[in-house]
């Protein structure tokens, strides 16, 4: 208990204006999808409804000029974006 009353302590006497780089608000220039599907079809639809929401959020960031991303897992995901396209930085099948 005591440790804690001296951490919060500290917190609490710590300088509310300093700012980290990494928590400055920037522009959005690149966005990354690390995509997790199945290796077999075997899950309904699930595949197929996640492939739909990916596509449409990467058309929104695609109309605002942002680059997209991919890094795929499992093999439905793998062949789904050989025949559909997109920038694939790297991809997992077999796991």
């Amino acid at each position: 208990a005591e440790t804690m009353r001296s951490v919060i302590g500290h917190l609490a006497l710590g300088n509310l204006e300093y700012k980290h780089p990494y928590l400055e608000e920037r522009e959005v220039k690149r966005v990354g999808y690390l995509v997790v599907s199945t290796d077999r079809g075997l899950c309904g639809g699930l595949n197929i409804n996640l492939f739909k929401k990916l596509l449409a959020d990467m058309k929104e960031w695609s109309d605002k000029g942002v680059e997209v991303d991919l890094a795929l897992v499992g093999s439905k995901a793998v062949s789904f974006f050989a025949s559909v396209g997109g920038n694939v930085v790297g991809q997992v099948t077999g796991m």
